[in-house]
């Protein structure tokens, strides 16, 4: 991990208002960093797995979350994944950060140490992000009069239609979004049996739906199949563990439900790139680095 944090003026090098939008392509391994700014992640397609204050997810298409300042996070195994990373400093925003923080949810989502948490955005919200997202790139590049007020106003838009995204999520799940609503009862079925060896027929069943709709909606939904976001899943918590027990590699795959270890181990390796043994010797090892 870098020692030390990175801020928005070391990687833009210059001194200009703390406020930036990217675009990156990540695929494989990053390393775990840390930064002084608040980081929210759009995952424009592909998927990863990543980590935050050693909690392990997947993030896949439509997802959207927050990383806050000096939260430590890596993305541990990318593939082909294209993200938007919208930067700021908290002194950004001035006076608008205390009536952002004023709207319900806000201030336990950006200044508590609340678990890792994403929203998945349906088509309609995902056009609309990205319009402003793209909005605030071409204002930093071209730089016409007053794109530092108009990219702070836009980084406001940004921010209140996350916390009504964010609100709406919150609520019980609306009737006429019937659909949303099955995806998301498969999501928490293979949250809650990750350790069962479930079957898209299991999931539809869940979903009340035949297999292939089922199998269609969650493709749509996830930019996973059912089956790929189950395995990942189980690898995703496997890496937890991995990193966060002294559990021997064979206790693990059999606590996942893998009776074969050596199936375990071929999985994991497709889908972080190194063996389960080689993760857990480099997580000892930073870990032994940070005491």
């Amino acid at each position: 991990m870098r020692d030390t944090p990175l801020t928005i003026m070391s990687m833009m090098g210059e001194e200009v208002i703390p406020i930036t939008v990217t675009t990156n392509l990540h695929h494989g391994k990053g390393s775990m960093h840390s930064h002084t700014f608040f980081e929210f992640v759009y995952i424009d397609h592909g998927f990863a797995l990543h980590t935050c204050n050693k909690v392990t997810s997947i993030v896949s298409e439509g997802d959207w979350f927050l990383i806050r300042p000096n939260e430590p996070h890596n993305y541990i195994s990318a593939y082909n994944t294209l993200l938007y990373n919208c930067l700021f400093e908290a002194e950004a925003l001035q006076d608008s950060m205390d009536m952002f923080l004023s709207l319900p949810g806000m201030e336990e989502v950006l200044l508590s140490q609340s678990p890792f948490e994403k929203l998945n955005l349906d088509y309609t919200q995902r056009l609309k992000l990205k319009t402003c997202l793209n909005k605030m790139m071409a204002e930093r590049q071209e730089r016409k009069l007053g794109w530092e007020l108009k990219l702070k106003s836009l980084l406001e838009d940004f921010l209140v239609f996350y916390a009504r995204v964010y609100h709406e999520s919150s609520n019980i799940l609306p009737e006429n979004n019937a659909n949303f609503s099955k995806i998301y009862n498969v999501l928490k079925y293979v949250e809650e049996h990750c350790t069962a060896n479930m079957t898209v027929k299991d999931m539809a069943q869940v979903a009340q739906l035949s297999p292939d709709y089922m199998a269609k909606l969650f493709k749509a939904s996830m930019g996973l199949t059912p089956a790929e976001y189950a395995r990942n899943f189980r690898i995703a918590k496997s890496m937890e563990l991995l990193e966060n027990t002294d559990r021997p590699v064979a206790q693990i795959a059999a606590e996942l439900g893998f009776s074969d270890s050596s199936v375990f181990s071929r999985l994991f390796k497709q889908v972080a790139g190194i063996s389960p043994t080689a993760f857990k010797r480099i997580s000892d090892e930073e870990r032994a680095k940070e005491n």
